[in-house]
Order: structure tokens, then sequence, then C-alpha cells
């Protein structure tokens, strides 16, 4: 699955998605040789830095379906449903 993340600065990055929880996300970017850890704090989804950021799309490649995936699928703000 591929995520579209945006940062407090408006920078918008695409990143996959490797694993994930009901508080944490694993995601690559693109380009980038290492792996990076969201957490999400208070309803809101942040790098280990504490930058927080938004979740803007989530893609599959269409054989899967989001929720068959991550049953609680999370936006920017909260569940989406539970």
């Amino acid at each position: 699955m591929h995520l579209i993340l945006s940062d407090s600065a408006g920078r918008r990055v695409e990143t996959l998605l490797l694993a994930a929880s009901k508080y944490r996300l694993r995601v690559m970017q693109k380009g980038a040789s290492d792996i990076t850890e969201l957490r999400q704090e208070f309803g809101q989804w942040t790098f280990d830095s504490g930058e927080q950021i938004e979740i803007e799309a989530i893609t599959t490649d269409g054989a899967y379906a989001v929720d068959s995936i991550m049953p609680a699928t999370f936006a920017a703000g909260g569940p989406i449903y539970e």
C-alpha cells in the first residue's frame, strides 16, 4: 500500500506502507534508505521528531480492499471507522 503524507510545511511525501497497527505505522519514503516510524498521539500522526503529519491518500494496487489490510484505517484526526 502507498501513502501520501503531508507535513506542516505543506510538503507531500510518497511512502510505502511496510507495517501498521492502531497506533504505529512503519513506512519507507520514496528514494530513502531508512524506515520511518509514525505514531498516533492524541488523535494526530507524528514523526519521531514530534512533527505532525497528515495522511492525504491511501492507495492499493486494487487486489485488496483497504479494510482487509488495515481493519481500522486512520486519517489525520482519527479513525474513519472501527
